[in-house]
């Protein structure tokens, strides 16, 4: 007897791996495979993060601007923060397939900031100014370097490093789909 689940995990697995391999295959612009492997990540992020949220919380939820987070150490994007309907954000590490904090209440601490934007960690919400400086984007404390943030945060960087064999995106929503069509059966992997 097959297993449901496993059919439709594989289905939904295989019409990803289908518009990718169609998109990179049909486009005739010149942009790198890495820039829209980037884009479907996003969206595709948009669409785990609404499903988590929607189920963890019994409330229907649509993400929007996706703002990009970067490593305080390294520069190297390392999530997206989302904002949701009503006034709530999410922000998921896009590497790593989890959602670090959400909230349906509060605003989305990078909203309308200007320049480069870092995650540090909950609560931990900074965005580089013309000068070199850090700026907190809810208290508004500055900070001289990277260095003095990276000092405060390690612990952060620590647990980050530590994950792995997470499952992808697309597993992660398939199980989210599968517990909420089976409520007796399922359980999700956050």
């Amino acid at each position: 007897m097959t297993n449901p689940y496993n059919s439709k995990l594989m289905k939904t697995c295989q019409k990803i791996t289908f518009k990718l391999t169609l998109a990179l295959s049909q486009t005739t612009t010149t942009f790198s495979a890495n820039g829209l492997e980037a884009r479907i990540g996003v969206e595709l992020g948009a669409v785990y993060v609404e499903e988590f949220i929607s189920y963890v919380e019994h409330v229907s939820v649509k993400s929007s601007d996706a703002i990009y987070l970067h490593d305080i150490s390294s520069g190297q994007v390392i999530a997206v923060c989302y904002t949701l309907s009503g006034s709530g954000y999410a922000i998921l590490d896009i590497e790593k397939n989890i959602i670090y904090e959400f909230s349906l209440e509060t605003s989305n601490p990078y909203h309308g900031q200007k320049g480069v934007c870092y995650y540090a960690g909950p609560n931990n919400y900074f965005v580089e100014e013309s000068r070199g400086e850090y700026v907190h984007t809810r208290d508004g404390t500055i900070r001289a370097d990277a260095a003095s943030i990276e000092r405060e945060t390690s612990n952060f960087s620590d647990y980050r490093d530590s994950i792995s064999n997470v499952p992808p995106l697309s597993v992660k929503i398939a199980d989210i789909r599968y517990a909420r069509e089976n409520p007796s059966r399922g359980t999700i992997r956050k």
